[in-house]
């Protein structure tokens, strides 16, 4: 029992920072705040690394892509093919416009208020975690560690 104690802990303490992270910006999903006309930017970018497990910042120069001439030839007689002919009717080829989508059903509510306790409640329970874990006074080298693991490698990989 002791070592699944200690099991617990540790790997406890190594996604406590993750955990805060992705109760933090589902949190602020929930309420919509990474949409409309003009979010927040540190939010959005929150929502891309909790949806797609990345970011793009839109400052950052772009990385030209090394595509060598043979593929940018491809790519260009695909997309040339593709295109329609000038004047051409699209509804002759057998292509109709796509059906409009139906309106979303409303949000509950009930569920909006559930879900946002929930992550307040994971991110209190992590941050009392983390306090509980600094009571094994000795192990405090071994917490602090998977601390800083757990708050850089998501950090690497998200730059990786």
């Amino acid at each position: 029992m002791k070592t699944i104690r200690k099991l617990h802990l540790w790997l406890g303490v190594l996604f406590a920072p993750t955990i805060f992270l992705f109760a933090f910006s589902g949190a602020l999903q929930i309420l919509g705040l990474h949409e409309g006309k003009d979010p927040s930017p540190w939010i959005a970018d929150l929502a891309q690394i909790h949806k797609n497990q990345r970011v793009v910042w839109e400052s950052l120069p772009a990385r030209p892509a090394a595509v060598d001439a043979s593929t940018r030839r491809a790519d260009a007689d695909a997309d040339h093919a593709a295109a329609p002919a000038p004047g051409a009717d699209p509804t002759a080829t057998g292509d109709r416009p796509a059906a409009p989508r139906p309106a979303p059903a409303p949000r509950s509510k009930v569920l909006i208020v559930f879900c946002l306790i929930m992550a307040v409640g994971l991110m209190t329970s992590t941050g009392l975690d983390i306090y509980m874990a600094f009571g094994y006074r000795r192990d405090r080298r071994v917490i602090v560690g998977l601390l800083a693991a757990g708050t850089v490698l998501p950090l690497l990989g998200l730059f990786a």
